[in-house]
């Protein structure tokens, strides 16, 4: 369950193994609450990449803040650079950086890849996303 993005164990490359939360029909949303304001300049997520098993890099990661119960606002956005052909499987980090500000709260959406390139055996199909690890510095 979620305690796997903070339990300091990072996951193996067997998206199997139970260390991994996996999401592909919709995107992974984490939220965050600090009980005092802390200064937050990225968030940064571990991430396993097996094109066999359709685990592919998100399709696109958002970071939203706020701070003492404002309306949250867009801290930064990534999109990861998409696999051209088939690879070995590996495991790899996404950082989110953005100008140092105060937080008590932080939402993370991780979109999957809504269709498998042409390339691909499965083709047209739906990605899916694995993440183990998340880091709110």
């Amino acid at each position: 369950g979620i305690r796997t993005l903070f339990d300091d164990i990072k996951g193996d490359e067997n998206f199997r193994s139970g260390m991994w939360l996996g999401y592909r029909q919709n995107p992974a949303d984490f939220e965050v609450w600090f009980n005092a304001p802390q200064q937050v300049s990225s968030v940064k997520m571990s991430g396993l990449v097996n094109i066999g098993g359709y685990l592919m890099p998100p399709a696109e990661i958002q970071v939203w803040g706020s701070n003492s119960g404002e309306p949250l606002r867009s801290l930064g956005t990534l999109k990861p650079k998409q696999p051209v052909k088939d690879t070995a499987e590996y495991q790899t980090f996404y950082n989110v950086g953005f100008k140092a500000v105060p937080l008590t709260h932080i939402r993370i959406l991780i979109k999957p890849v809504s269709a498998l390139p042409r390339w691909h055996s499965g083709k047209g199909e739906k990605g899916w996303v694995f993440t183990d690890e998340l880091f709110i510095r």
